[in-house]
């Protein structure tokens, strides 16, 4: 646990009882170390049963990340999350200005890490949501404390100091208001979030626009021989051992052309058949942190020529529910998880176009995404505040274009009487701003205390109990035969992560 979140005074109470420590982090009672491992550990194990069933070792590559970082591990704990907020002992389950009923969509998962720049049709790059597999209808407070808490946690790792900090909820939850007043009287002016004199927006557009121009993906991702492109095998990058790609059972393999066929006619304008011609295609191992444990494939597809060059890569991942259903109240809004996904695109985005190839199918029985595979389609990541980048001032402007994209998100689809989420949010709020920022930023803070202790907590739950937790499965749900297990399983060790 870092120094720097036991010194937020008045946060943070420690208590040395016995060997153990007792720690309050705004929760209405002390959390107590034993009952917080039971309900950090139960609630990833639950939300993991089906997979830690049919592929432990994938799982325990996922908690093996988690386990490294601080962020990783939030990533990693939406369960966790969910839970708190159902929890009405935890300072983040708390408001005063709560709207029962209304159930706006959102993304789901809005941590700063799934927003990044994606690839519009018209060749432009622009910040979105690019991370949709949790969108569903939620109570709003859950993503927009779900951004914030991250954002504790980004400033945090920037080393801001804890009033630098509060500013930087402070212009997440001021612009996140600010939107929804200007959608409620009609003077917000939607628009894309491009290039701009912010450093941490400036070093994403360039580094994105420098791969595009590259097409740095198929340099990192392919080889050519004798003209033709095919994926490389192995580790592409010698610095991420973990990620690496292997071949496809065959019998997978012979089940894409008809999966891309039916992903094309989810597409609002699909590319002709010849682009999606199958050139080659490999199982992805080690991307992602929350979906380590699903399955990620690579296809490589003709394009637009037969040129080489205009080869282009998508990646197919595997989907489950939302997660809406379970501590919360809602439930899933559509009942097949291809076309949850296309509304997600639609609701998401600033234009419908802004990743026109991301859409949906099923393959081998299994819902799947598919979306274009570039390195110009930058996420945003924490890890890259650093130097100009780690300034109040510039971590306290991308938190603003946060705070107003969650907001035109939550605005675009409201559930209730009238489905008028943001005239509702804003009249309860009425002139009672500050306290409304003042709330949140104090839940953000308390629950990034938490969020840390957590982080030490399912550490020692992994020495303890082992990389799955102490999971042990009976009869595997998955029922994960030879052919399964051909697919399932990672062809690289999973490193230690001490």
């Amino acid at each position: 646990m870092s120094n720097h979140a036991l010194a937020r005074a008045g946060r943070w109470t420690l208590l040395v009882a016995s060997s153990a420590w007792i720690v309050s982090c705004g929760s209405s009672e002390p959390l107590d170390p034993a009952a917080r491992t039971t309900a950090v550990v139960g609630a990833m194990v639950e939300a993991d049963r089906r997979e830690l069933s049919g592929r432990g070792d994938l799982v325990a590559g996922k908690y093996a990340r988690m386990a490294r970082t601080l962020y990783d591990f939030y990533r990693g704990t939406m369960p966790i999350f969910r839970a708190d907020l159902a929890d009405p002992r935890m300072r983040i389950a708390r408001t005063e200005f709560d709207l029962p009923g209304q159930l706006p969509f959102s993304i789901g998962d809005a941590h700063p890490e799934n927003f990044g720049l994606l690839l519009a049709a018209d060749g432009t790059l622009a910040l979105e949501p690019n991370d949709l597999d949790a969108a569903d209808r939620y109570p709003y407070q859950l993503d927009l404390r779900r951004l914030t808490v991250g954002l504790v946690l980004a400033s945090r790792g920037a080393r801001l100091e804890d009033d630098e900090e509060d500013a930087v909820v402070r212009s997440c939850v001021s612009s996140y208001l600010t939107t929804l007043r200007a959608i409620d009287d009609g003077t917000y002016a939607p628009h894309r979030i491009d290039d701009g004199t912010d450093p941490i927006l400036a070093d994403l557009f360039r580094r994105g626009r420098r791969d595009l121009a590259e097409r740095a993906e198929l340099a990192a991702l392919t080889v050519l021989e004798s003209g033709a492109r095919r994926f490389v095998r192995g580790a592409p990058d010698v610095d991420d051992p973990e990620n690496v790609l292997s071949d496809l059972p065959p019998w997978a393999f012979s089940e894409i052309d008809s999966s891309l066929a039916t992903y094309r006619s989810s597409l609002a304008t699909p590319p002709p058949e010849g682009e999606l011609t199958v050139l080659d295609a490999v199982r992805e191992h080690g991307s992602g942190v929350a979906s380590w444990a699903r399955i990620r494939v690579l296809v490589l597809v003709r394009g637009p020529s037969d040129a080489p060059e205009d080869d282009v890569v998508l990646e197919l991942k595997e989907e489950t529910q939302s997660g809406a259903s379970g501590p919360l109240p809602p439930g899933v809004f559509s009942d097949d998880e291809a076309d949850r996904i296309r509304r997600a695109t639609r609701a998401a985005w600033s234009r419908s176009d802004a990743e026109p190839r991301w859409g949906a199918s099923s393959w081998l029985g299994m819902p799947v995404q598919i979306r274009l595979e570039s390195e110009a389609q930058k996420t945003f990541r924490t890890d890259r505040l650093e130097g100009d980048r780690a300034s109040v001032s510039s971590i306290s402007t991308i938190a603003a274009v946060l705070g107003e994209m969650l907001a035109r998100i939550q605005a675009s689809d409201g559930l209730g009487a009238d489905g008028r989420f943001a005239s509702r949010l804003v009249a309860r709020v009425g002139d009672r701003e500050t306290a409304f920022v003042t709330g949140e930023v104090e839940a953000a803070v308390a629950h990034a205390d938490v969020v840390t202790l957590d982080w030490e907590l399912f550490r020692e739950a992994l020495r303890a109990r082992g990389p799955t937790l102490g999971f042990v499965g009976e009869t595997p749900i998955d029922g994960p035969d030879l052919e399964r297990r051909a697919l399932y399983g990672t062809p690289a060790e999973v490193r230690p992560w001490e």
